[in-house]
């Protein structure tokens, strides 16, 4: 278990970052039932950096969410990832002409 400062440390977000991303639902720690603290696990660690790489590529925070929630449901996010990067690149052709 690690508290939010560990987990920015760990993946070099601002902390900031790692509230706002707990704010909005894309990370879901639990409550240290000593002092309330919010504890994120070891996997918040993978999943911090594919938010911030996807972020990198293009995606948008509510895309980002739709994909981890397809995950969550067990079904695979691939259709959903490619439909945005068409869109993407769809929205590229348009500006370069």
């Amino acid at each position: 278990m690690i508290t939010a400062s560990v987990l920015a440390k760990k993946t070099g977000v601002p902390i900031h970052t790692v509230r706002h991303y707990t704010k909005v639902g894309l990370l879901k720690p639990s409550r240290d039932s000593h002092n309330n603290y919010k504890i994120y696990q070891p996997d918040d660690v993978i999943l911090l950096r594919f938010i911030n790489n996807a972020k990198e590529s293009g995606f948008t925070l509510k895309e980002i969410s739709k994909i981890l929630t397809e995950a969550e449901k067990g079904n695979s996010p691939c259709p959903l990832a490619r439909k945005v990067i068409e869109k993407r690149i769809a929205e590229n052709h348009k500006k370069s002409n």
